[in-house]
């Protein structure tokens, strides 16, 4: 009898508990990837001088081309290097830029991503011996337009620094916004 009752409150346990409960555990989407991109860059470069009595300012474009190259290690994060080449047509001195950044990036949706750029650029004016490096720092967006190619609109900033010298200070900034595509590989 004995027997037959453990028997019976097995049965009634299995009946009452159901089938199988089955953990399915979904395997890790690797979103890595590398991409090139090309775009334009509609840029600025500012000098502002000013003593105790005395300021001026001078601005002018620095309108450039710039190849990019970049690695996503996975949706939130990536690594992206840029070298632009001045494209202005006048008699304004273009500057080259060579940059280097850590691209923090969130999707808002499956085809928009906001990012920013946090880095360092080199910077020559063309055929001067005037160069000029620093933190360089940015932010924009990107949307997908088909699955392997993206547009993208950005703010970034190459160089801002201001030096004294004795009484006066010379403050630079030089800055574009820019426009581009890129493809992922």
């Amino acid at each position: 009898m004995k027997k037959f009752m453990v028997a019976a409150v097995a049965a009634m346990t299995m009946a009452f508990a159901g089938p199988a409960v089955e953990v399915l555990v979904e395997a890790p989407v690797d979103t890595s990837s590398a991409y090139v991109g090309l775009g334009y860059g509609f840029g600025t470069a500012e000098v502002a001088v000013s003593d105790y009595n005395y300021m001026e300012s001078y601005s002018v474009d620095a309108d450039n081309i710039f190849l990019q190259a970049g690695y996503n290690f996975n949706e939130y994060v990536a690594v992206e290097g840029r070298y632009a080449f001045g494209a202005t047509y006048s008699d304004n001195l273009p500057v080259d830029t060579l940059a280097i950044y850590v691209k923090p990036q969130y999707p808002v949706t499956s085809e928009l991503t906001v990012y920013g750029l946090l880095g360092y650029a080199w910077n020559e004016i063309d055929n001067t011996d005037v160069d000029f490096d620093g933190f360089a720092y940015g932010i924009g967006a990107k949307y997908a337009v088909v699955e392997d190619i993206e547009v993208f609109v950005d703010y970034t900033s190459v160089y801002s620094d201001t030096e004294s010298f004795d009484l006066v200070d010379v403050d630079t900034d030089v800055y574009s916004v820019n426009v581009g595509v890129s493809y992922k590989f």
